[in-house]
């Protein structure tokens, strides 16, 4: 199991443009790799072992409420993941 978290703080520090591009940096490799596992042998013998994605939250922040207009940010699918490319 492979805890993935699902603050912005990454995006807070400036390492990142948007939240968008954290799933996409953590997510593209994994796609890739498992169209393709010669392209990382490694990669791809972890995916074989891996048993799934927990998403956590910083539970030590208060939850800040919002309205549902305001809640996401919306993102363009990039193109290697759009729907001919989805696994």
């Amino acid at each position: 199991m492979v805890p993935f978290t699902t603050s912005r703080s990454v995006q807070k520090i400036g390492k990142v443009d948007n939240y968008a591009k954290t799933l996409e940096n953590f997510f593209l490799p994994l796609f890739k790799v498992t169209n393709d596992p010669e392209s990382d042998p490694k990669l791809a013998k972890l995916l074989e072992n891996l048993s799934g994605f927990d998403s956590v939250d910083d539970e030590s922040l208060a939850d800040v409420r919002r309205r549902a207009s305001e809640a996401f940010e919306p993102f363009e699918v990039p193109q290697a993941l759009g729907p001919s490319n989805t696994p």
